[in-house]
């Protein structure tokens, strides 16, 4: 669908006042999708297991919220529109098939937006809401109007959605169920490839596939840039691939790469051609490969590097990546969403480098699926680790796996050579960590659920104290 057919379709939906109920609104996706819903002028309600502060914001906003499930809410709406961590058995989900209302998956309604800007889509297992959110802060601080729909709170925008009256949409493009199938970008970046969600690929090949799949939704004229150090993305078929390395070479390489207090600095080559020294504000050697992913696109869209330079030295990154939380008796504490195996060993090999005296973990396992999946990767991605603490997984969309439990993990770590415990809750584990952290430990609060409940607790401790 061009843009004007695009925009047209939005305006008949707005001129018959339509209505959208949302199923699963208080996801990080669902809540940016119906911020634009309300900016178009859409009545939107909502429902989800919980009311988080997703949902507090789009209450503040007009919309109107039930926990749990809304039968009413189906009946009185003209388009349905659920997330990926909805059962097909949902009960609203099923009355609304009854009743023959318009259906829409969150990715779907996501592709019908785009379709009404330039697109570029950031894709891949690893980095996709940092390297989208360094992309539209860029974008904009060199005057390219970019609105941005994250997977995330950009610390730069307050927000996990901008909206501008420009031409381009940078947006996350999640693989789970192949939802980047429903767009097709003018630019596709993609981070790297790494299998994950084997509860739907079921197999390594599979997932790969999805990414070929999605390579081929490129507009004519457009580019893919992958990462060349990334066996899978460098193997991507396609013709307009624009490939970037930090290890070694590609069309735009990073070069004499040394962390200074963890951050990475770094030459920027392109081809024979030496275009300056990026300074990365962020952790990790990663990270030089999020910012490298966007000098890319900038190029692409002919920016000078000098301004895209003092924009992403600047960035003030995302919640819940890297994020500073507090001093916990004098330790450091910080959050991070990583719940993958590579993220994980990645995030603790970073803050392994910085000075400290002890390194705890506290991890919260998301999904059971990827839990099993991985077994005995988690198992060795907390190598560089003092002590290990997991809690309770978080099933997320999930039933119960007999025989994958936090306690069968901690035995796998156990034998792996590494202390690990299992806390029962958020209660117990702020306790542990007030009677464990000291001077100059660090403390990492890992994983993609609800733990970021434990950093408010120890947040507020500190603040009584």
């Amino acid at each position: 669908m061009e843009k004007e057919k695009a925009d047209a379709y939005i305006d008949f939906m707005e001129e018959k006042q339509m209505k959208f109920h949302m199923i699963g609104i208080g996801g990080i996706s669902m809540s940016a999708l119906a911020k634009i819903l309300i900016k178009y002028r859409f009545v939107v309600t909502g429902t989800d297991a919980e009311e988080n502060d997703n949902v507090k914001e789009l209450e503040k906003m007009g919309i109107d919220f039930v926990q749990g499930h809304c039968p009413c809410f189906v009946q009185e709406a003209d388009v349905i529109v659920y997330s990926g961590a909805i059962a097909n058995d949902d009960p609203d989900l099923m009355l609304a098939r009854e009743m023959k209302k318009t259906i829409l998956s969150r990715a779907q309604l996501l592709g019908l937006i785009c379709k009404g800007y330039k697109t570029i889509a950031i894709c891949g297992s690893h980095g996709k809401s940092t390297t989208s959110a360094l992309i539209a802060k860029m974008l904009n601080d060199c005057g390219v109007k970019a609105s941005m729909h994250l997977g995330g709170i950009s610390k730069d925008f307050g927000s996990n959605l901008f909206l501008t009256d420009g031409q381009w949409m940078v947006t996350e493009a999640c693989e789970y169920k192949e939802s980047f199938l429903s767009l097709y970008p003018d630019i596709i970046v993609v981070t790297n490839e790494k299998p994950d969600h084997l509860d739907y690929f079921k197999k390594s090949e599979n997932y790969f596939f999805a990414y070929q799949k999605f390579a081929r939704n490129l507009q004519k004229g457009g580019s893919v840039i992958v990462n060349c150090d990334d066996k899978m993305s460098k193997s991507l078929d396609c013709s307009q691939k624009f490939g970037i390395s930090v290890m070694g070479e590609g069309d735009l390489t990073a070069k004499n790469l040394r962390l200074k207090n963890g951050k990475p600095k770094f030459e920027v080559w392109c081809g024979c051609k030496r275009l300056g020294t990026i300074k990365s504000p962020m952790f990790g050697k990663f990270n030089a490969y999020n910012i490298m992913s966007a000098l890319a696109v900038g190029l692409k869209l002919n920016l000078p590097f000098k301004r895209m330079k003092k924009s992403i030295e600047k960035f003030k990154g995302l919640k819940r990546r890297e994020e500073f939380v507090c001093m916990c008796n004098g330790g450091m504490v910080y959050h991070d969403y990583a719940h993958h195996p590579d993220e994980i060993n990645a995030i603790i090999s970073t803050f392994n480098r910085l000075p400290h005296k002890k390194l705890y973990v506290v991890f919260q396992p998301h999904t059971y699926s990827r839990t099993q999946f991985f077994m005995a990767e988690f198992a060795e991605s907390f190598d560089l680790a003092d002590k290990v603490y997991l809690l309770p997984i978080y099933p997320a969309r999930e039933q119960e796996i007999s025989g994958v439990s936090s306690q069968v993990l901690a035995g796998k770590i156990v034998e792996h050579g590494k202390e690990a415990e299992v806390l029962d809750d958020f209660q117990s584990a702020c306790e542990k960590m007030i009677s464990t952290i000291s001077k100059n430990d660090i403390l990492l609060i890992l994983g993609a659920g609800d733990i970021e409940k434990l950093a408010e607790m120890l947040k507020k401790y500190e603040e009584r104290k």
